[in-house]
């Protein structure tokens, strides 16, 4: 009953937030520049997304239709190897895509928090709760890909207790979302685990070998030059990102410096509560 509460107030949550002036330019907005990516490649115009200026032009050419209001600036800002992932969907009507990745990412993060759990009576409501939160809620309305992100995580930690080689390829996979990967190979050197790093390094190396094989060297270099020099997409990104930094500012107009005191007043209170549940959490993995 408790979760249900608190998971209908997580949604309700991300609908007030995500419906404000903070980002809410149409369901979906970030899938479109997935799909738009994919779309570019398949028609042959793969160069336009490492145009950032000429790629938001296009997302609101070609999909206008689908937005509330046009794309202020909206970048590729994923490595090679996560195009080649979504590059089936892009195949598939907009509406379409949308929707089929949602559930498919969906459900291999349930697949994940089911496999192998150490607490097999509370699984069900540990799947339920992922589901009911605001994270989910957001992943679900921005068209975000932290179901996959989660599935590979989970699914590779867990899966390294039978099998390290496995474990360490789901967790290679996770180099599709670089910034949640850089932390893994130090936590398997941590462990001791040297089969699933090797595993893990394999995987991320197949993973941009294949996406260089099919899109061309020059991708990475796009991207790392993108990476290391992001320009205007990280005020772009603050402001209209799902966090209080952006609610505060965007949402009520206060200032940037008293907004970012909130911001890390907030993730201070958060890693405090993090670590005294720190033993519940993993037991509970």
């Amino acid at each position: 009953m408790l979760a249900g509460v608190a998971g209908l107030s997580g949604w309700t949550l991300a609908l007030l937030v995500l419906s404000g002036r903070i980002g809410l330019l149409g369901p979906g907005t970030d899938w479109l520049a997935f799909y738009g990516a994919a779309r570019a490649y398949l028609d042959g115009h793969l160069a336009l997304i490492f145009d950032p200026e000429a790629f938001t032009a296009h997302l609101n050419s070609e999909f206008g239709w689908w937005l509330v209001e046009p794309l202020a600036f909206r970048p590729w800002v994923y490595p090679p190897g996560f195009l080649l992932l979504v590059l089936p969907f892009g195949m598939l009507p907009l509406a379409g895509s949308y929707v089929l990745f949602q559930l498919a990412s969906g459900t291999a993060l349930a697949g994940a928090l089911a496999f192998k759990a150490d607490r097999p009576d509370v699984r069900r409501l540990i799947i339920a709760s992922a589901f009911l939160s605001f994270g989910a809620a957001a992943n679900i309305m921005q068209g975000q890909n932290g179901f996959l992100t989660a599935a590979f995580l989970i699914g590779g930690w867990r899966a390294i207790r039978s099998s390290p080689l496995l474990g360490g390829a789901l967790l290679g996979m996770v180099t599709v979302k670089p910034q949640f990967w850089l932390l893994v190979p130090v936590a398997l050197v941590a462990l001791r685990e040297w089969k699933a790093l090797a595993s893990c390094v394999g995987s991320a190396v197949v993973l941009a070998a294949a996406s260089a094989a099919l899109f061309g060297i020059d991708a990475w270099l796009h991207w790392i030059e993108f990476a290391l020099h992001p320009g205007e997409w990280i005020p772009n990104a603050r402001i209209f990102g799902t966090s209080y930094f952006s609610l505060i500012t965007a949402g009520i107009g206060l200032s940037g410096k008293l907004a970012d005191a909130i911001q890390m007043t907030v993730t201070a209170a958060s890693a405090v509560v993090g670590r005294a549940h720190r033993g519940a959490a993993f037991q509970l993995l």
